[in-house]
């Protein structure tokens, strides 16, 4: 059986997320505080776009505790069984092992996600070269580019 409560990164990681959402859920005066985790600040409703502050470090903090999560979750519960199966047994070859596999799994994902957002973005503002370049001020992000330069942390 699955023990995530342990003290290690994924248990940390879940034990964070479920005390934030329980206290989101059941405590209506802490939402004020605990609202900054799930939403982005700087909402620009004239531009539909979003600034950057202080007020986004929660966003930011969240994100990584569940990256970091899933990293942890993904080394040991997919890669390592993987790397075992493959005849690794030694702790050097397996850590070796499951850190390259990760930073694929990592980079292949990052850049799927980015194509996928090029292609979008081109296709929604109506460019017949998919080699135009956008030029977005650094300071004002659209929500989909915010969200994706999240996944930059792994």
């Amino acid at each position: 059986m699955l023990n995530i409560m342990r003290l290690t990164p994924t248990g940390i990681s879940v034990n964070l997320l479920t005390l934030l959402v329980l206290t989101h859920t059941f405590f209506p005066r802490a939402r004020s505080r605990t609202n900054k985790f799930f939403h982005m600040s700087y909402y620009n409703p004239d531009t539909n776009m979003y600034g950057c502050g202080t007020d986004d470090l929660p966003f930011v903090l969240l994100w990584t505790v569940i990256f970091t999560g899933v990293r942890v979750a993904v080394m040991e519960y997919l890669l390592d069984p993987l790397a075992r199966l493959g005849g690794i047994r030694t702790k050097k070859g397996l850590d070796r092992f499951k850190e390259q596999a990760w930073l694929i799994v990592y980079y292949t994902a990052s850049w799927s996600l980015g194509m996928v957002r090029h292609a979008t973005q081109n296709i929604r503002n109506g460019s017949a070269n998919k080699a135009t370049v956008h030029h977005v001020p650094l300071r004002v992000l659209a929500r989909l580019a915010r969200h994706l330069g999240r996944l930059a942390f792994p």
